[in-house]
Formats: structure tokens, sequence, C-alpha cells
């Protein structure tokens, strides 16, 4: 099945490469000699077809990305044409030579084939680029101040070799966090029962007061993988090795105006947040952790005070965070938002999923500041 997926992605590929190419013929190469014109238009469909098996074999995460782009920026500049060709009919003659030469731009697929090019290339720059981003939230059930570090969303290791995983919880431990919370999607499909131990063992290794806890996100466990590199047991016992506390579904006192609760992935079957929390003492500063920004409003009935997700990685590749706005296919996107007296903390991950790019958003891990008041 997989491999059918797979087939059929890169036949997309070539097909779209040909497109393209065929296009560009068009323009600069014109009809009069229809044999040379056939020719050449074959051999350009064996040049694309080309393209997909060599970025099969050898570069076809950077392959597949700068076509997804190319495919989406195309999308838009067909919108854009729609636009100049319904401006052409209603425009005075002497402005009729603008409109021929975007003509003459739209059919050389320029914009899409360059647009995508930068893109991609902007994007293995960027995805490696892991900022730090705060947020403040103040409330009088804190006694103290309490700093936490959220990360999710690494897929490791995805752009990520083991030294620049080292310096980064350096870093981490160098900001001096009461709490690391691991909020999902850390390691994937691709990663290996080795890379998922030397993950865990890196991250668990970041000081803190109050230690480091994880919750699954829908790719942890490889889920989705006919083949699976470890299982959930094997994930449980390295977390468990190294101190790792994980959270499925459970409720524990951090301290006494603390409670983090962990929530099962809303992918698959999870107890209801109201058992979850059933002897909890909801009066003290509850966090959840919960790898999906859903549910809020649910969150708020029971008492949630700050509520740490991922999942969406802001889109990753350009214009998907706005797809995402738009449909709702999330509560919240990226960033803050308030549900009555419950907050909503969503980042955009600190690596990304499947393409090794991201023209979206920013690859982050998350220190939030909890002031008392």
């Amino acid at each position: 099945m997989i491999y059918a997926v797979v087939f059929l992605i890169f036949l997309s590929v070539c097909c779209y490469a040909y497109l393209l190419l065929a296009r560009f013929v068009g323009v600069v190469y014109p009809r009069n000699d229809e044999r040379k014109h056939f020719i050449l238009k074959r051999t350009l469909l064996t040049c694309a077809l080309a393209i997909g098996i060599v970025g099969a074999c050898i570069l076809c995460d950077y392959i597949l990305a700068f076509f997804v782009q190319a495919g989406m920026l195309a999308i838009l500049v067909e919108f854009v044409n729609w636009g100049m060709l319904i401006a052409s009919k209603c425009t005075k003659d002497k402005n009729k030579r603008i409109f021929a030469k975007w003509r003459t731009i739209f059919r050389l697929s320029l914009i899409p084939l360059c647009g995508a090019l930068i893109l991609v290339l902007y994007g293995a720059y960027h995805i490696r680029d892991v900022k730090q981003t705060e947020y403040t939230i103040e409330s009088s059930k804190l006694s103290e101040n309490l700093d936490v570090v959220m990360i999710s969303d690494l897929h490791y290791p995805l752009t990520m070799s083991e030294e620049r995983l080292q310096e980064i919880a350096n870093r981490i431990s160098n900001v001096k966090p009461d709490m690391v919370l691991l909020c999902g999607d850390l390691c994937d499909e691709g990663t290996t029962k080795e890379e998922m131990e030397y993950m865990f063992r890196t991250l668990g290794s970041i000081d803190t007061n109050y230690g480091v806890f994880y919750v699954y996100g829908n790719h942890d466990a490889q889920l989705y993988s006919t083949n699976r590199a470890y299982t959930e047991a094997e994930m449980e016992a390295t977390m468990s090795l190294v101190g790792i506390g994980s959270l499925v579904d459970k409720a524990v006192t951090v301290r006494e105006d603390i409670t983090l609760v962990g929530r099962q992935d809303y992918s698959r079957s999870r107890e209801a947040l109201r058992e979850v929390l059933a002897g909890a003492d909801t009066s003290s500063f509850v966090i959840v952790m919960d790898h999906q920004p859903q549910e809020y409003e649910i969150d708020r009935e029971n008492g949630a005070d700050l509520v740490l997700s991922g999942h969406t990685h802001d889109g990753q590749v350009f214009p998907a965070g706005w797809i995402i706005s738009l449909f709702h296919m999330a509560d919240v996107t990226v960033g803050m938002e308030h549900f009555g007296d419950t907050t909503a903390i969503v980042s955009s991950g600190m690596v990304g999923w499947g393409f090794p790019i991201r023209t979206q958003g920013d690859s982050e891990y998350v220190l939030v500041h909890l002031k008392a008041k």
C-alpha cells in the first residue's frame, strides 16, 4: 500500500514536471516544425520521468517539496490569470500590451517554478533555524513563578543531527526551566529504535527542577507504518530509564499549586477529561498537555488554566497554514489564544514532518513564564 502511494505521488510529480516544461516549450519553440516539436516534447517527458526516478533514489524529499510548492503557487497564479483575463476584456486597447506580457510570463511558468526554487532554498535553511518563543501568563492560583519549556513536533531525526539535538538541549538547560513538557510527535514513522532512544536520552538530560514529562502525538508510536521500528512498550521503557514521566490520560501534582495533566492523542480512544481529573486538585493551576489543538471548550469547562499543544506546524509548507485557519481544521493554528479563563498555546513545532523544508511558520520551542499574581 505504501509503495503504491509513493508511486502515485511520483507519477503525479512527473506529469506536473512535464506539463510545466511542455508549456515552456510551447512559448519559446514555435510549432513551425511539428515533427521536431513532437520529438522535443517526448524528450522533455523522458527528462521529467528521470527527475522522478532520480528524486526517488537521491533527493526525493526536496524534489517533492519543490513540486508541491510549485503546484501551490501555480494554483494561486491561475486565479491571478483569471483576473487578468477578465480585466483585459474591459480595458482599453493601449493597455493590451501589459496583458500580453503577463500572458507570456504565465505561459512560461516562471512564477511557480522560480518561486518554488526560492521557497525550497529558503525553507531548507529556515527549518533548521530553531527559535525560542516566549509567553507570559499571570495567575492568582500560583504561589510562586514557574518557567515551563514546551517542545513538540521534533520528528527526529528529520534535518536534526545528534550534535544539533544535544546543542538545543544544552541551550534549553541554560534557560534553567522548572519543567520541560514534550507535547508529542517527537519521533515518527522514519525514526529507528536507536534514534528514538537517543532522542529521549538527550531530552531527558535537560536540567530542570520538577522534571521532564511527555504525551503521545499521532506519529510517535508509528501507527501509520506497516513495519514499526519499535513498540510503545519500548518507548515507555526508554522514558522510564532516562527519567521522563509519560502521562497518558493521567494527572500528577508537580507542586502544591500545580497540577499537570497529560492526554492521550485526539486521534486515539481516550478517557473523558473529567475522569482524568477525578481526584485532582482543580483549585490549583491546571496545565494540560494535549498534542492536537482540539476540545478547548471541554478544557475550559473542566477548569484547565493552560493547554499546551503542537501538531499544526503552522502549516509548514506555504500556504497550508492559511488553509488550516480558513477551514478551521484546528481550534488554534499557532500562538496564544484565550477561551474564557483557559489559555491555549499552540507551537509550530521544533522541526516538521515529511518535507525537510519550512516555508511557513518558525521552527521553535516555547518558553512560558508563569507569574504569581
